[in-house]
């Protein structure tokens, strides 16, 4: 019996052809199998199935670029641009902004200013040296200035008119009387002259510095008219009230005392000394 090996399609395989010449699909080498099969002999085998062709799809077409559509020559492609250099650019432009922007705050930005405190010039008080000096009091009679010709005297002197207003503030009020002394006058040991009253003016000043001077004559209510009087510029209704004053900063009788300022009234009432 013969065998004859088939396509798939059901056609005759030709020997020694790997295609069947009637779909043209590809055929295993199957063994030669001798046409007669006789008594004693296997039966020649089948040839095994032939696996189906496995169908891929085919991979996309690659868009042709337009010079070789139009039958040119392929170009190159152009390589890829940096963006290295814009991003470089970018930043010294925001450098340079930000450089003029401070420039202008700067110019923009007022000046700081300091303020210098200037001392405020302070008269000295016009004293002719070595000649008496007549001051007007408010009820119109003249005394004579105290004026030895010394510095100290002058500067006592100035002393008085800087604080004449203090003390005319005043008056018809008590106050306490804390020294009163002339060349001359012998306290605690020592004989004062100008500029020994003038250095006790300066401890009283120190201690209390509202202290004001006053010039005996140009007030009626001093017997003298030539004493340098200290006085503490602060008013009292009564020369009890004065004096308590005076007790409670802890002056001696002799060295404090109530005194009443007046222009129109005499000394006779208007000294309380303490006991």
């Amino acid at each position: 019996m013969i065998v004859m090996p088939r396509c798939r399609c059901g056609a005759s395989l030709v020997p020694d052809l790997h295609f069947c010449v009637s779909c043209g699909a590809r055929q295993p080498m199957a063994p030669r199998v001798p046409a007669m099969a006789g008594a004693g002999r296997p039966a020649p085998l089948a040839p095994a199935p032939t696996p189906a062709p496995v169908f891929r799809p085919a991979p996309p077409m690659r868009p042709m670029p337009v010079s070789m559509a139009a039958g040119m020559a392929p170009v190159a492609p152009l390589p890829r641009r940096s963006n290295a250099p814009w991003i470089v650019a970018g930043i010294a432009v925001a450098v340079a902004l930000l450089l003029v922007a401070i420039g202008v705050l700067a110019t923009l930005r007022p000046a700081a200013t300091t303020t210098v405190a200037v001392p405020t010039p302070v008269a000295a008080p016009t004293v002719t040296v070595g000649v008496p000096v007549a001051s007007e009091t408010s009820s119109g009679s003249s005394s004579p200035s105290y004026d030895s010709g010394s510095a100290a005297a002058a500067t006592l002197q100035g002393y008085v008119e800087a604080d004449r207003s203090t003390v005319n503030g005043l008056v018809g009020t008590w106050v306490p009387q804390l020294s009163a002394k002339h060349d001359g006058t012998v306290a605690d040991g020592i004989t004062y002259d100008d500029d020994a009253i003038l250095s006790h003016f300066s401890s009283l000043a120190a201690r209390y510095p509202s202290a004001a001077l006053l010039w005996s004559g140009d007030w009626p209510v001093f017997q003298g008219d030539d004493y340098w009087v200290v006085v503490y510029p602060q008013s009292f209704a009564t020369a009890d009230a004065a004096n308590a004053w005076c007790d409670a900063q802890g002056f001696a009788a002799d060295d404090c005392l109530a005194k009443k300022l007046s222009h129109t009234g005499g000394p006779s009432g208007t000294t309380v000394p303490r006991s």
